[in-house]
C-alpha cells in the first residue's frame, strides 16, 4: 500500500518547483519496518525566458535543473522474514527413504527497506530554433541497507538469512546531442549522439567474513 502527495509551482514560466513524498508499506518486510517515507524535490530555472535572453536568435531554450530523491526497494520473496524448513530424505532402514525436515533459512524480525538516494544536476540547451539540442546530466546515487541473502554459520542450524547489509555507490555523466540536419516533405535527416560514463563502487559490506558468499537480490 502506498500514499503519494505532490506539489508543483511555476512562476512566470521561468522558475519551477516540485516537491513530492510517498509513504510505502510492504508486508514482505518485518512488522516493525514495513512503512517508510520517501521524499523528493526538484527545481529548475529556464534562463532563456529571462529578459536578457528572451529575444536571442541563437538560443531557443536554456534550462538548468537539479533534483534529489529517495526511493526504496522491497525485492524479497514473501515470508522472507520468517524462519523456514526444508525437506530431505532419510534412509532409516537402508532401503526406503523417509521424508524429513531440517532448518532452511533463519528469519529476520528486523528486515527493512533497501534505500536509494540520488542527486541529479542537468542542463538543457536548444540552439537555432531547436535544430540542435544538447542535454547534460551528472548523477550520484547511493544505495544503503542492501537486501542480501547471506550465509550464516552452520552452528546456527540454518544455511542463509536475508539481511540489510552494506552500501554501494553509482555516479557518472550522461550527454545527449540531437540535430535536425534536414527537414523536408519527402526526406528528413536527424542525428542523435549519446555518451555516458558510470562508476560503481562498493562502499561497505558490513565486515563480511572471509569466504562468506553473498547474493544480491535487488
Amino acid at each position: 500500500m502506498s500514499y503519494l502527495g505532490r506539489f508543483n509551482y511555476i512562476f512566470k514560466d521561468k522558475y519551477f518547483l516540485t516537491v513530492s513524498g510517498r509513504y510505502d508499506g510492504s508486508s514482505r518486510l518485518s512488522e516493525n519496518n514495513r512503512w517508510q517515507f520517501f521524499p523528493s524535490a526538484a527545481v529548475a530555472w529556464r534562463i532563456s525566458n529571462e529578459e536578457f535572453l528572451k529575444n536571442n536568435k541563437t538560443i531557443s531554450n536554456l534550462k538548468l535543473r537539479a533534483s534529489w530523491g529517495n526511493t526504496g526497494s522491497q525485492a524479497v520473496s514473501p515470508y522472507s522474514t520468517l524462519s523456514t524448513f526444508s525437506t530431505t530424505s532419510v534412509y532409516l532402514d537402508g532401503a526406503n527413504p523417509f521424508l524429513g525436515y531440517l532448518p532452511g533459512t533463519i528469519g529476520n524480525a528486523n528486515l527493512g527497506w533497501e534505500n536509494t538516494e540520488q542527486l541529479d544536476v542537468g542542463l538543457d540547451l536548444d540552439l537555432f530554433d531547436s535544430r540542435m539540442s544538447l542535454t547534460v546530466d551528472y548523477y550520484q546515487k547511493q544505495t544503503n541497507d542492501l537486501l542480501f541473502k547471506r550465509e550464516v554459520p552452520l552452528s546456527s542450524g540454518y544455511g542463509t538469512s536475508i539481511q540489510n547489509v552494506g552500501s554501494i555507490e553509482n555516479k557518472g555523466y550522461e550527454f545527449s546531442l540531437s540535430t535536425r540536419n534536414f527537414v523536408g516533405s519527402l526526406f528528413s535527416w536527424t542525428t542523435n549522439l549519446n555518451l555516458s560514463a558510470n562508476r560503481a563502487k562498493v562502499l561497505d559490506l558490513a565486515d563480511t567474513p572471509s569466504g562468506d558468499e553473498v547474493e544480491i537480490l535487488a
